[in-house]
């Protein structure tokens, strides 16, 4: 992580409550700023190009944070649904879990439709020029 060392304590406390809740106006506030003049100050402070750079900073953190949750789960889910396609006692839940991990794996069988249509005609298009008639 970059260091923010040009920025206030204040500042930096803006950021982070900022990220997590959105207001800039309780933002402010909450990180030590007058209530009066609070909207002005948030506003200030999200113009500031080292705020942003911080707020960027510390989202990109959260977004990989969270990208690491979801992984994680997504491995345990992988791990629940090997297991019910080979241990579960219902047959229906077995073909049911392996449908799915084929479908996710991009193995879904066609839907196959087949329409008859007993009432065939001929149909003619015909173009005329509009000065023609």
């Amino acid at each position: 992580m970059k260091t923010f060392d040009s920025l206030t304590d204040k500042q930096k406390k803006f950021v982070e409550i900022y990220i997590e809740i959105s207001n800039g106006h309780k933002a402010a506030v909450i990180a030590g700023y007058a209530e009066i003049g609070a909207s002005q100050e948030a506003y200030r402070l999200l113009r500031n190009p080292r705020v942003k750079e911080y707020i960027d900073e510390l989202e990109k953190e959260r977004r990989e944070r969270i990208q690491n949750r979801l992984a994680a789960m997504v491995e345990q889910a992988v791990k629940k649904m090997f297991e019910l396609a080979t241990t579960a006692e219902s047959e229906s839940v077995r073909l049911a879990a392996i449908k799915d991990i084929l479908d996710r794996a991009g193995y879904k069988a066609t839907n196959k439709v087949e329409q008859k249509n007993e009432h065939i005609g001929k149909i003619t298009f015909g173009f005329c020029d509009p000065g023609e008639e």
